[in-house]
């Protein structure tokens, strides 16, 4: 089964409504001043409400690794997502509950990849079109080798297909200001649960 990660999570309820609809992970932005971020507080008590029940993400821009340890221990969350230009030796120290995200833009994320280690990596597909059959290609492979989360403008209408065609461990839902959280959060899990259930189904009927 796919696993699910909501981003953009600001308060214990929209927590709660994400945790009922049966997601996997939530992710918190602890950047001050981005979009939907929480700060260290808030941050805490959602971990307190829904932490032993999935898995709470800290999504952390590039910063010197002492910074990103520290946010990661005063909000408690379990695992840590780092955006920009992360060096390999700030990620390593946090392995194996770390990972870094990655701008799938062109076949050279491949490479980029394999300077990172642990088994988890973020490919952020915002950019991809969907009849770009090489860079889909390119991320089912890595997909193939490790835990991909596929990221990026996806939604209820285009989650299946990014499914059947790379196979993620997991994919990424990014609320938004304008839309109420909780019928969309549900709409992604619906869209991501029957995709998964077109790939049983093809593939118990394949030869």
């Amino acid at each position: 089964m796919t696993a699910v990660k909501v981003n953009g999570i600001r308060t214990v309820a929209e927590a709660e409504e994400a945790v009922a609809c049966g997601v996997e992970a939530l992710g918190l932005c602890l950047d001050p001043g981005a979009v939907r971020s929480v700060d260290v507080d808030t941050a805490r008590a959602i971990v307190a409400a829904v932490g032993a029940r999935t898995l709470v993400v800290g999504v952390v821009s590039a910063a010197p690794l002492d910074a990103v340890v520290a946010l990661r221990d005063a909000s408690g969350v379990a695992c840590l997502e780092l955006r920009g230009e992360v060096p390999p030796e700030t990620l390593a120290p946090l392995l194996p509950h770390a990972y870094v995200a990655l701008p799938l833009r062109d076949a050279s994320v491949a490479t980029d990849a394999q300077r990172y280690g642990g088994r988890y990596l973020l490919l952020d597909a915002a950019s991809v079109r969907t009849d770009d059959v090489a860079l889909w290609g390119t991320a089912a492979q890595l997909a193939a080798a490790r835990r991909v989360t596929i990221a990026g403008a996806l939604t209820p209408t285009n989650v299946g297909a990014v499914i059947a065609r790379v196979a993620p461990f997991c994919v990424e839902l990014t609320l938004a200001d304008d839309v109420e959280p909780a019928p969309r959060i549900a709409a992604f899990v619906a869209a991501a649960r029957e995709a998964d259930t077109k790939a049983l189904s093809a593939r118990a009927a394949a030869p």
